[in-house]
């Protein structure tokens, strides 16, 4: 009746037979209650200075509201009303001219008992003040308060909270007289708070067109450190939101505004920034060279953020050209000097940074220790601790603990979610939904991952987006997307040797598929085309290997294996160096991957009982973590191959594997004919052009071949002919 949405105008006979109880009581109880319709929520002293009532005469209408129920008081002495309906009544009752006053008048009590208090009563006080002295329609005092208001909740985090009540200050600015004057800032420095508070809140759009708007007012001749300090926080904006080409522009202009040789707190942040955008592109040792000379500078003349800032950049870019020691060392010393101060923020991404790098050299458990302490020490308002979490979901992801890595993941709806942090959490999101086998959710979230990792220039997202969405059009059996996805890539990742290596992994073994279906299909220039992509894969790989290089050690093994692979020769050996190097870091799903594809290559080579091994490893290993897709995989395999299940599996499934004969898999000789046919390209319609049948029957005919080979693709379909002996129609037929 009120709308379906709730916010209709109460119905007229509703709205009377509401009014009924409020009007059955005394004239102060009535007072008492216009008031608290316009406080909500108030407390006994508050009630008594804004009422102006004798205390006795508040006590007795108090416990007449109560009594009659409509007001209750909850444990912690504040008054409010039983039912929203009743004080929305009473509030719409209200006459303008008391309405106004009202609200002035707790706007009013509230300020006098903040200046009592010294400027106590956190952040919930002041917005309290600015939105009753908006409500009463005070211009002047609400963009007072809400100045301060937003102060107090920059202090405590409240970022989103300060950047509503600033764009309310910033709206009020031009209707207040000496709005300057009462402010103690100019217009320019009401839109970078906003700015900070929206950037900290993670709404990234927001902060640089406010940002935009403050350097429109800035005369940067004048005002040249100014102007710098809005430009550099415009790159931090826009590098977060994915647009690094512009952030580093406006990095570049903040720089050429302060002379090159000045000592001042403000070129030293900037330098921060410029080495922190040089690691975030991988471009490690321009890093380290641009650290190195900015920490002279921040040592000398930098502030608390600063000092942690280069720590955190500089400790990441020496990690990133192996110098693993001194990296971890500059990384805790950047926690330990963000410990030390007010700098949330800045802890958070410490730890963050520490994580990732421990993880990255191969040290995954100490990785996800230091993700996990991070994240108990910083707030849940605290952008940085989604941060946390994700990179705690990556590495549970990489140690095979599915389950935890899903539990911790955040809700998209949790914060504001854009530019790196929405491709962050899209990244985990579709890695997570590729490993469960939900191709369809893995592929919606990569896809909106791309769109933005795509123009970040930061590896750190192109190469899991090159890998991942590789992996999902590899699964589908389009090898020809899949090895786009990673040659779009792979030119974006130099420095970043660990992303170089698995991506390059991905690609050899891509090659090596299109290398066995060439074969398969009797083409052999195709084949050897794909071999020798595939052997350059393998030596790009090998290329970034250095003496810590743990990760990248396994990722070249592998690519080494696939190389094999596409050229036809054995790869036992390899295969078996890459599964002792995955699980030696402690990464199974990789481990189990390669298991599975060296259980493939031995059946092909007679060894039955090593398959049945292997895959059976392969599918308890997937079926521990979780990983549905792969345990499908290797299920599937062993039961082509009439192999037994591991103990403990379907044990009805161990029934049926009789002894493998000239057809294993239950096709009837039609079936067959029209397997030999897929096997060398034709199409439904030719086949049922080429044995009279119509173009229905012969898909009907490929879906049930599909179904009882268990594979999901007619190329599948016909490499498992091919592999098993079953590309020619049986004879007779």
């Amino acid at each position: 009746a009120a709308g379906l949405d709730g916010r209709g105008a109460l119905p007229p006979t509703l709205r009377e037979a509401l009014m009924l109880r409020i009007e059955a009581l005394s004239s102060e109880a009535q007072e008492l209650l216009r008031l608290l319709a316009a406080g909500q929520r108030m407390d006994h002293e508050l009630i008594e200075v804004a009422s102006g009532i004798d205390p006795r005469e508040v006590r007795e209408a108090l416990r007449e509201a109560i009594s009659s129920h409509i007001v209750t008081a909850n444990e912690n002495g504040f008054y409010g009303f039983r039912h929203a309906l009743l004080r929305e009544v009473v509030d719409d009752d209200l006459l303008p001219g008391e309405h106004a006053q009202l609200h002035r008048a707790i706007a009013q009590a509230l300020a006098d008992r903040l200046e009592r208090e010294g400027g106590g009563g956190g952040a919930h006080r002041t917005a309290a003040i600015a939105h009753h002295y908006q409500a009463a329609g005070d211009q002047p005092e609400a963009f007072a308060a809400s100045v301060r208001a937003a102060e107090a909740s920059m202090a405590v985090q409240a970022h989103g909270e300060a950047g509503d009540l600033l764009d309310r200050a910033i709206e009020l600015y031009h209707h207040v007289p000496e709005a300057e004057t009462l402010a103690n800032a100019d217009r320019a420095e009401l839109l970078s708070r906003a700015a900070l508070a929206r950037y900290y809140e993670g709404a990234l759009p927001r902060a640089v067109a406010l940002l935009e708007k403050a350097i429109e007012l800035v005369d940067t001749e004048a005002e040249p450190r100014r102007a710098a300090v809005l430009y550099g926080w415009l790159e931090r904006s826009l590098v977060h939101w994915g647009h690094s080409d512009e952030g580093e522009s406006a990095l570049e202009h903040a720089l050429g505004l302060l002379p090159p040789d000045e000592v001042s707190p403000e070129r030293a942040w900037l330098l921060t920034n410029r080495t922190k955008s040089l690691m975030l592109r991988s471009r490690f040792q321009e890093a380290v060279i641009a650290g190195r000379e900015a920490m002279r500078l921040v040592q000398e003349a930098g502030d608390d953020e600063s000092r942690a800032g280069i720590r955190n950049a500089l400790g990441v870019a020496l990690m990133g050209i192996g110098e693993e020691d001194e990296g971890t060392a500059m990384l805790w010393q950047a926690v330990e000097v963000s410990q030390g101060t007010a700098l949330k923020q800045q802890l958070g991404t410490s730890y963050t940074n520490l994580s990732e790098g421990l993880h990255l050299a191969g040290r995954s458990e100490e990785g996800l220790a230091v993700a996990l302490e991070g994240r108990a020490k910083t707030e849940a308002s605290n952008r940085t601790q989604a941060w946390l979490s994700l990179q705690a979901v990556e590495i549970l992801i990489d140690l095979g603990r599915l389950d935890e890595a899903e539990a911790l993941m955040p809700r998209q709806d949790d914060r504001p979610a854009y530019g790196m942090y929405l491709t962050n959490l899209d990244l985990r999101r579709g890695e997570l939904a590729l490993l469960r086998g939900d191709h369809d959710t893995a592929r919606t979230v990569l896809e909106e991952a791309g769109r933005v990792a795509l123009r970040a220039g930061q590896p750190q997202y192109h190469g899991p987006h090159g890998a991942l969405m590789g992996e999902l059009l590899r699964r589908e059996g389009d090898l020809d997307a899949a090895r786009t996805a990673v040659d779009t890539a792979a030119p974006l990742l130099e420095g970043d040797t660990v992303r170089v290596a698995r991506l390059a992994a991905l690609g050899a073994r891509i090659e090596a598929e299109a290398a066995d279906r060439a074969r398969d299909l009797g083409r052999a220039e195709e084949a050897a085309e794909a071999a020798m992509r595939a052997a350059t894969h393998a030596e790009v790989a090998a290329a970034v290997i250095g003496p810590r290089s743990r990760i990248e050690r396994a990722f070249a093994a592998e690519a080494s294996a696939h190389a094999k692979r596409a050229r036809g020769e054995d790869t036992a050996t390899r295969l078996g160096e890459a599964i002792g190097l995955f699980e030696a870091l402690g990464r199974p799903h990789p481990a189990a991957t390669l298991r599975l594809i060296l259980a493939e290559e031995q059946l092909r080579a007679g060894e039955r009982e090593a398959a049945g091994r292997l895959g059976g490893e392969a599918l308890e290993s997937a079926s521990a973590m979780g990983a549905h897709w792969l345990a499908g995989e290797a299920r599937s395999f062993l039961g082509r191959a009439r192999l037994p299940l591991p103990e403990g599996c379907d044990a009805q499934a161990d029934a049926a594997i009789e002894a493998p004969d000239e057809d294993p898999f239950g096709l009837t000789p039609r079936e067959r004919e029209v397997l030999a046919m897929v096997a060398e390209g034709a199409t439904n319609r030719e086949v049922g052009e080429r044995l009279y049948m119509a173009e229905k029957t012969a898909s009907v005919h490929v879906s049930r071949i599909l179904a009882k080979l268990d594979v999901r693709s007619r190329t599948e379909a016909a490499a498992v002919a091919h592999r098993h002996g079953l590309a020619n129609a049986p004879e007779g037929v």
